[in-house]
């Protein structure tokens, strides 16, 4: 690959960095906003909100969710056709994992496993996490190239 392409995707991954972590923060924001009032207020508000915000309410696992959700569906409004691999890594990959996720926030909800199994600090949270941001910048860099080649 030439430099101009290897500047290319280069470009690419760094815009879709850009896109998922600005989503993720606006999936977050009841999150970001409880713990700036918590920091504030020098610990005194805000923590009991926090707790539950990540452990009764999954907030991390259904942003991961939602932005994973986002790029497939950008995926599908492109129009662009995907087949084999490609199908399964755009759009059942994902719903996998989405379902991976209700499953654990289910069985915490009904007491089945640990309210911590939820925690941003769980070894299968920060997996998630991991897998699901990687996911959205792979995804949405191959839309964006396959979408720049459209245009030439």
């Amino acid at each position: 690959m030439s430099t101009s392409g290897e500047n290319k995707y280069h470009h690419y991954l760094w815009k879709s960095f850009k896109w998922t972590i600005l989503n993720t923060c606006f999936g977050l924001f009841p999150l970001l906003l409880v713990g700036i009032v918590n920091i504030l207020t020098n610990g005194k508000e805000g923590h009991h909100q926090i707790d539950h915000l990540i452990y009764e309410g999954g907030i991390i696992l259904f942003v991961c969710s939602a932005i994973m959700g986002a790029v497939a569906v950008d995926y599908l409004l492109s129009g662009e056709k995907v087949g084999g691999i490609e199908l399964f890594a755009i759009y059942i990959f994902p719903l996998l994992l989405t379902g991976f996720m209700a499953l654990e926030f289910l069985l915490v909800c009904l007491q089945k496993l640990n309210k911590f199994a939820l925690a941003y600090n769980s070894k299968k949270t920060i997996i998630l996490v991991i897998v699901s941001l990687s996911y959205c910048i792979l995804a949405k860099s191959s839309l964006y190239l396959k979408e720049d080649s459209e245009r030439k």
